[in-house]
């Protein structure tokens, strides 16, 4: 996803990344959604937390990009 010019020192809007299990058992011992990049994004809402994810289930996890300096930020959402 990209969240396009934010200001550094500002933050974007919200963003919602569902997260869906496609298998057909379900996902368990998950842990808590994480952002490898925590400077520049930030985790504002999670459906997820550490519950399992029921097969065809989803979940939703809310980001903001809120960049420090100026330049192309990059992160990894997983759970």
């Amino acid at each position: 996803y990209e969240f396009n010019y934010v200001t550094t020192g500002s933050a974007s809007s919200p963003v919602d990344f569902v997260l869906t299990n496609a298998g057909n058992k379900a996902a368990t011992g998950c842990g808590f959604p994480v952002i490898s990049d925590t400077t520049n994004f930030t985790i504002v809402g999670d459906t997820c937390g550490t519950s399992s994810l029921n097969a065809g289930a989803s979940c939703t996890v809310q980001l903001q990009a809120n960049p420090a300096t100026i330049g192309l930020k990059q992160a990894t959402l997983s759970r």
